[in-house]
């Protein structure tokens, strides 16, 4: 998880997904990936619990997702996709 040099993590917890090689074979978008590269996910999830709790000084939400459907691509394959779609729309 990437840190910040003064408050300690840069994103909250349970923003990070994790992949064994099964999962990673399964995607197949996931070829050609690098460490620092980025990449863009879709998914479907369903929502499973909605809590909201009322304290004296504060309120807190929370909503849990189990995600049910998942596609990733790498940057490079997104930024191919549009690059193809251009050359189609030349022809």
């Amino acid at each position: 998880m990437e840190t910040s040099s003064d408050k300690g993590p840069k994103y909250p917890y349970g923003l990070q997904l994790s992949l064994d090689e099964e999962q990673i074979k399964k995607l197949g978008g996931l070829k050609g990936a690098k460490v620092g590269g980025s990449v863009k996910i879709m998914a479907m999830g369903d929502i499973t619990s909605m809590r909201e709790e009322a304290r004296k000084d504060s309120t807190s939400k929370n909503i849990s997702i189990q995600i049910t459907a998942i596609d990733i691509e790498t940057e490079d394959d997104f930024d191919n996709a549009f690059a193809e779609a251009d050359t189609d729309e030349e022809d």
